[in-house]
């Protein structure tokens, strides 16, 4: 079939072959696209019953739009044989991987598989065939489900398949084994046997063929995974072997739980490397705001939750900051002359904040290296916890702090390397030319969310936590708006803007959520001035920048590079680490890191998330105890009777925001219903 053209696609190569049918790669020569063409098998078009039900089957799947499931454009027939028009995916199928997973990645696979199923399940729609055949991971690392709502249609048998192998009767649920009627848990069963496959190197269940297999699958416990490895850690296995329930009473009820979950777990794992605790400048309170403190306590765990029983007046939130060393780094050339990566020559040194100043870590981004990386602009804040800009040439031992600058957070550079731009806690965008002279207000800008400034003197900044981006001259002006937050995307934020080489086009994250729930399918975006181009660009949860070749953002506290080519947009190489341990905020989405346009590198180190801790004072205002866990809390109410309080608390992670009621009688805290 290749070189034929059906309607206006033309077939240009074959991509595989099953049980299942024929997949081409053809050109849409209507709409200039690559697809992907599935050619269905000759007696599944025969058959009316079968034709009919694939026809329902493939429209359903055709209804869901999520970037972890291959998309269904169209369903045709030619020459008697149906085939429906997919999305043509670049990457390779998880049974395609030549090395072996990290534990890091098996993760992230899991929950981009567990979002995408959660998102078909809630329509209805069960795949029944979920395998490393049938998840492909694109070349930007999103994972995308293949074959939505075909699995069902496999004839009269419902244990096999024309071309079914070993491989395939191996992720088989009980009930599907059984012959049993099967929803949507079966695909819960069959993604833990992908996970447990990915981790332990080979299948839960190994039987001489298939008869064995099934019956392994029925009747048999897989061997728990930290038996094949034993640095699993515990609560991996417990997620992995809920999903391997044979009683699907007893196995994990949803998609969205197994997300949670192994959010959770990589959040949690994250943290036991956790070392020391820093305090921040307090964002807000619930009654009364508990006063800063020194750092008092060198572990990551904090006391158990447990009764008090002395009287109590007072609970505030302390706001705390788990971390590590908490000092800005800075590597001096990661990347040479071209965009070739600067294995020799490079220069690793730390710089200090200024003696009696904390560096500013509240909301990340508090730091920025000049174009020519000679000059790093970075907040830090004094006792009486005001933060101002300070400058430090990086060849001084010896920083400088810019007058006028009170308030001061998320810096950026003119392109000349004179100024800096800032935006301000009082909801103004400043800048300061750092020869001298005092700052020049250039429009008001709310609770701003970071700004860039390109050579014909724009600047875009973010001006606020729930916004699009807004463009305003270096002169100062009225801003323009640039981008438009799109509520019907679940759209809620745009920020962290930086702009690229040509001026023109800036990267900015996209953050989703819908009623002040975040959700975990964040993204950068490519923007333009001129509106030539706006779209998505990969998938990520915290900011972007560009040097000299490279693409940089974070992944898990660590500092990723990626080849490309702002030229030729959406072509990207594979990403690599360049730093570790990289400071990054979950709930401001953004890590704490500069680069400048010849590959010098600024950061932030540290391990952990910002969070706060509950604490109880007396009428005096001395602390008398504390409460729970560091969380991300907020709007605490004391009862009348002071024997409960009710707090919000965010799960970045999760993208889960609740009201916990913690009765402080019985030292329980439970989630309250939702409306």
């Amino acid at each position: 079939m290749i070189g034929q053209t059906i309607s206006n696609y033309k077939i240009t190569a074959k991509l595989g072959a099953g049980g299942m049918g024929e997949v081409f790669l053809a050109e849409d020569s209507k709409l200039d696209r690559k697809v992907a063409l599935k050619f269905l098998p000759p007696q599944m078009s025969a058959q009316p019953d079968a034709k009919a039900r694939f026809l329902q089957e493939a429209r359903a799947a055709s209804a869901l739009n999520h970037p972890n499931v291959c998309t269904i454009y169209d369903i045709q027939e030619h020459d008697g044989q149906m085939f429906i028009v997919m999305e043509y995916v670049d990457g390779s199928t998880l049974r395609d991987r030549a090395q072996p997973f990290t534990l890091k990645q098996v993760i992230e696979i899991g929950i981009q598989v567990a979002d995408g199923l959660a998102a078909a399940h809630e329509k209805g729609i069960v795949h029944r065939d979920i395998k490393t055949e049938n998840i492909m991971v694109r070349k930007d690392g999103i994972v995308q489900i293949m074959d939505f709502g075909l699995a069902k249609l496999r004839g009269a048998s419902r244990l096999t398949k024309e071309g079914s192998t070993i491989g395939t009767v191996g992720y088989m649920s009980p009930e599907q084994v059984q012959g049993l009627d099967a929803d949507h848990r079966t695909d819960l069963f069959s993604l833990g046997v992908v996970l447990y496959e990915l981790i332990a190197e080979r299948m839960p269940y190994n039987g001489a063929h298939e008869t064995a297999i099934m019956y392994e699958i029925v009747h048999v416990d897989p061997q728990p995974l930290s038996a094949v490895k034993p640095d699993i850690d515990p609560e991996l296995d417990r997620i992995i072997l809920d999903c391997l329930q044979k009683d699907v009473r007893e196995r994990c009820q949803s998609a969205s739980e197994i997300s949670r979950d192994l959010r959770r777990f990589k959040v949690d794992s994250g943290r036991k490397r956790v070392s020391r605790v820093s305090t921040i400048r307090p964002a807000y309170s619930a009654i009364e705001t508990a006063p800063d403190s020194a750092v008092t306590q060198s572990r990551a765990t904090m006391a158990p939750q447990r009764s008090i029983r002395k009287p109590r007046s007072l609970a505030a939130l302390t706001p705390w900051v788990l971390a590590g060393v908490l000092a800005l780094a800075l590597i001096y050339a990661v990347f040479g002359p071209g965009g070739d990566r600067n294995d020799g020559g490079v220069y690793r040194f730390s710089v200090n904040a200024p003696k009696g100043h904390n560096l500013v870590v509240e909301g990340a981004g508090n730091l920025a290296i000049s174009p020519n990386g000679r000059l790093i602009a970075f907040a830090a804040t004094d006792s009486t916890q005001s933060s101002r800009l300070w400058i430090r040439p990086v060849d001084k031992l010896v920083a400088q702090q810019l007058p006028g600058t009170e308030e001061a957070w998320y810096p950026f550079w003119s392109p000349d390397n004179r100024h800096v731009g800032f935006l301000t806690r009082t909801g103004k965008l400043k800048k300061i030319d750092v020869t001298g002279g005092p700052p020049v207000i250039l429009c008001d800008a709310g609770s701003g969310r970071g700004g860039t400034w390109n050579e014909n003197g724009d600047i875009v900044f973010a001006p606020g936590a729930a916004s699009g981006l807004l463009r305003v001259s270096s002169a100062g002006g009225v801003p323009a708006p640039l981008t438009n937050v799109d509520t019907t995307r679940q759209q809620n934020s745009h920020r962290w803007p930086w702009f690229l080489p040509d001026g023109n086009r800036f990267l900015y994250l996209v953050r989703l959520g819908v009623g002040g729930v975040e959700s975990p399918d964040d993204s950068v975006w490519i923007g333009s001035l001129d509106g030539s181009i706006n779209r998505p660009l990969m998938q990520s949860d915290g900011n972007a920048a560009y040097a000299n070749g490279y693409l940089l953002f974070p992944r898990d506290r660590t500092l990723m590079a990626r080849p490309f080519d702002p030229g030729a947009i959406g072509e990207m190489g594979d990403p690599f680490p360049i730093a570790e341990e990289v400071f990054f905020d979950a709930g401001f989405n953004n890590a704490v890191f500069s680069a400048s346009s010849n590959g010098a590198l600024s950061y932030l180190s540290g391990a952990g998330v910002a969070g706060y801790r509950i604490v109880w004072y007396d009428r005096k205002g001395n602390v008398t105890d504390t409460l729970g866990d560091i969380g991300l809390y907020g709007n605490c109410r004391l009862s009348p009777s002071g024997s409960q309080f009710a707090i919000n608390l965010a799960e970045p992670a999760s993208g889960n925001q609740d009201i916990w009621v913690f009765d402080l009688e019985r030292n329980v805290r439970t989630r309250a219903p939702p409306d």
